[in-house]
Protein backbone atom coordinates (compact mmCIF):
# COMPACT_ATOMS: atom_id res chain seq x y z
CA UNK A 1 0.00 0.00 0.00
CA UNK A 2 1.42 3.37 -1.01
CA UNK A 3 1.31 6.07 1.65
CA UNK A 4 1.78 9.70 0.68
CA UNK A 5 1.20 13.19 1.94
CA UNK A 6 -2.51 12.95 1.14
CA UNK A 7 -2.92 10.34 3.88
CA UNK A 8 -0.59 11.60 6.60
CA UNK A 9 1.50 14.56 7.67
CA UNK A 10 4.89 14.74 9.32
CA UNK A 11 4.93 16.08 12.87
CA UNK A 12 8.23 17.79 13.71
CA UNK A 13 9.51 18.89 17.11
CA UNK A 14 11.03 22.34 16.72
CA UNK A 15 12.68 24.48 19.38
CA UNK A 16 10.70 27.61 20.31
CA UNK A 17 13.19 30.11 18.85
CA UNK A 18 13.20 28.34 15.48
CA UNK A 19 9.42 27.93 15.48
CA UNK A 20 9.05 31.67 16.06
CA UNK A 21 11.32 32.34 13.08
CA UNK A 22 9.22 30.01 10.91
CA UNK A 23 5.96 31.65 11.96
CA UNK A 24 7.29 35.18 11.42
CA UNK A 25 8.74 34.26 8.01
CA UNK A 26 12.41 34.87 8.76
CA UNK A 27 13.29 31.16 8.61
CA UNK A 28 12.22 29.51 5.36
CA UNK A 29 14.29 26.33 5.57
CA UNK A 30 14.14 23.73 8.34
CA UNK A 31 17.33 21.73 8.79
CA UNK A 32 17.26 18.05 9.72
CA UNK A 33 19.86 15.35 10.19
CA UNK A 34 17.22 12.80 9.20
CA UNK A 35 13.87 12.97 7.45
CA UNK A 36 11.55 10.39 5.83
CA UNK A 37 12.96 9.51 2.42
CA UNK A 38 9.55 9.16 0.79
CA UNK A 39 8.08 12.38 2.18
CA UNK A 40 9.22 15.01 -0.29
CA UNK A 41 6.09 17.15 -0.54
CA UNK A 42 3.12 17.57 1.74
CA UNK A 43 2.50 19.21 5.08
CA UNK A 44 4.35 19.48 8.35
CA UNK A 45 2.70 20.04 11.71
CA UNK A 46 4.93 21.92 14.16
CA UNK A 47 5.17 20.73 17.75
CA UNK A 48 7.02 23.45 19.65
CA UNK A 49 9.23 21.78 22.24
CA UNK A 50 9.90 22.68 25.88
CA UNK A 51 8.99 24.96 27.49
CA UNK A 52 6.02 25.58 25.14
CA UNK A 53 5.05 21.90 24.61
CA UNK A 54 2.23 22.52 22.12
CA UNK A 55 1.30 22.23 18.47
CA UNK A 56 1.12 25.76 17.14
CA UNK A 57 0.75 25.44 13.37
CA UNK A 58 2.49 24.09 10.35
CA UNK A 59 3.65 24.57 6.80
CA UNK A 60 3.66 23.00 3.37
CA UNK A 61 6.88 21.59 1.97
CA UNK A 62 7.89 23.09 -1.34
CA UNK A 63 10.85 20.71 -1.68
CA UNK A 64 13.37 18.68 0.30
CA UNK A 65 17.07 18.77 -0.46
CA UNK A 66 19.10 15.75 0.65
CA UNK A 67 22.79 16.57 0.33
CA UNK A 68 26.17 16.81 2.02
CA UNK A 69 26.21 19.48 4.71
CA UNK A 70 28.44 21.85 2.71
CA UNK A 71 26.01 21.66 -0.22
CA UNK A 72 23.07 22.36 2.09
CA UNK A 73 24.86 25.40 3.51
CA UNK A 74 25.50 26.78 0.02
CA UNK A 75 21.90 26.21 -1.09
CA UNK A 76 19.99 27.07 2.06
CA UNK A 77 22.21 28.36 4.85
CA UNK A 78 21.07 31.96 4.62
CA UNK A 79 17.43 30.86 4.99
CA UNK A 80 17.91 28.50 7.94
CA UNK A 81 18.09 30.96 10.84
CA UNK A 82 21.47 29.78 12.16
CA UNK A 83 25.10 30.83 11.95
CA UNK A 84 27.52 28.71 9.95
CA UNK A 85 29.23 27.73 13.22
CA UNK A 86 25.95 26.35 14.65
CA UNK A 87 25.15 24.74 11.30
CA UNK A 88 28.53 22.96 11.21
CA UNK A 89 28.11 21.76 14.81
CA UNK A 90 24.59 20.45 14.08
CA UNK A 91 25.72 18.45 11.04
CA UNK A 92 29.02 17.28 12.55
CA UNK A 93 29.57 13.60 11.81
CA UNK A 94 26.78 13.13 9.26
CA UNK A 95 27.38 12.24 5.63
CA UNK A 96 24.24 13.98 4.41
CA UNK A 97 21.40 15.98 5.83
CA UNK A 98 18.11 17.52 4.76
CA UNK A 99 16.94 21.04 4.05
CA UNK A 100 13.15 21.32 4.07
CA UNK A 101 11.98 24.35 2.13
CA UNK A 102 9.00 25.98 3.81
CA UNK A 103 5.94 27.32 2.03
CA UNK A 104 2.47 28.47 3.16
CA UNK A 105 2.99 28.69 6.92
CA UNK A 106 -0.11 28.64 9.12
CA UNK A 107 -0.88 29.15 12.80
CA UNK A 108 -3.70 27.46 14.67
CA UNK A 109 -6.24 29.77 16.33
CA UNK A 110 -4.92 28.58 19.70
CA UNK A 111 -1.89 26.42 20.57
CA UNK A 112 -2.78 22.81 21.31
CA UNK A 113 -0.99 21.88 24.53
CA UNK A 114 0.53 18.48 25.17
CA UNK A 115 -2.21 17.56 27.67
CA UNK A 116 -4.91 18.16 25.04
CA UNK A 117 -2.97 16.21 22.42
CA UNK A 118 -2.83 13.22 24.75
CA UNK A 119 -6.61 13.36 25.11
CA UNK A 120 -7.22 13.70 21.35
CA UNK A 121 -4.64 11.17 20.09
CA UNK A 122 -4.20 7.90 21.99
CA UNK A 123 -0.67 7.35 23.29
CA UNK A 124 0.56 10.68 21.93
CA UNK A 125 4.22 11.32 22.58
CA UNK A 126 6.06 14.33 21.18
CA UNK A 127 8.48 13.19 18.52
CA UNK A 128 12.21 13.20 19.24
CA UNK A 129 12.75 14.12 15.60
CA UNK A 130 9.65 13.38 13.55
CA UNK A 131 6.65 11.10 13.46
CA UNK A 132 3.65 10.72 11.23
CA UNK A 133 0.22 12.03 12.10
CA UNK A 134 -2.85 11.05 10.14
CA UNK A 135 -4.51 13.66 7.96
CA UNK A 136 -7.72 13.07 9.93
CA UNK A 137 -6.01 13.92 13.24
CA UNK A 138 -4.18 16.90 11.75
CA UNK A 139 -7.37 18.30 10.19
CA UNK A 140 -9.29 17.90 13.45
CA UNK A 141 -6.58 19.89 15.25
CA UNK A 142 -6.98 22.84 12.85
CA UNK A 143 -10.48 23.62 14.04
Amino acid sequence: MKTNHDERYVLLSIQPAFATQIFDGTKTVELRRSFPKLYQTGSVIIYVSTPVKAIMGGFHISRVLKAKPDQIWKAAGKYAGVTQQKFDKYYDGVEHGYAIFIDDVWLYKSPIPLESLRKQIDNFLPPQNFRYISKTHADSLRC
